[in-house]
């Protein structure tokens, strides 16, 4: 799509349940949607040809074709991203991007400057208790920054204005997820 002046994204700000139509930049800081073809998908907004390259692979109807492995023979991830979300079974396939980029992406994140790994990182989180927030924010950046350390990570975008509320209901969550 070329660039058109007044064509951008908008944004949901679930906090106060309204759809903002103002521009609202990415990580790049571009407001307009020239070129963009597909938005990100799934649990973790997964996006991007590799990610959903991989699932087609490994799913997908490339896994069909090459390997013979029919989870979902018919569709073809790369072709038709959306079918993650109006798919008869979408729920299923929003998860399964989750998973399949958490597996690829989260579990095997080392820091190739500082070696903070979260495999490492979560087995001390683990034996001590679960004890502290760092952890979970670090693996919060690692899903939203692709870094595990804020001031290290190059993607270094606006802040969100409601940064606090989400920080504190994620650690809230993950904390019920862990005890009950």
């Amino acid at each position: 799509e070329p660039y058109v002046e007044d064509t951008f994204p908008g944004f949901y700000d679930l906090f106060d349940d309204l759809v903002i139509e103002n521009a609202y930049s990415n990580s790049l800081g571009r407001i307009n949607v020239a070129g963009c073809c597909w938005w990100k998908r799934g649990a973790l907004m997964t996006g991007g040809r590799c990610a959903l390259g991989k699932l087609n692979k490994y799913v997908g109807k490339e896994a069909a074709d090459d390997r013979g492995i029919y989870v979902y023979p018919t569709i073809d991830f790369c072709s038709n991203p959306e079918v993650i979300c109006d798919h008869v079974r979408t729920h299923e396939l929003r998860w399964l991007i989750g998973f399949l980029d958490w597996s690829g992406r989260v579990e095997t994140y080392v820091d190739s400057n500082t070696g903070w790994s979260y495999m490492e990182e979560l087995k001390k989180f683990s034996d001590n208790g679960m004890v502290g927030d760092g952890f979970i924010d670090a693996v919060t950046n690692i899903v939203t920054k692709k870094c595990h350390n804020l001031d290290l990570c190059a993607d270094k975008w606006g802040e969100d204005p409601e940064k606090d509320y989400f920080e504190l209901k994620r650690r809230l969550d993950f904390r019920n997820i862990m005890t009950n």
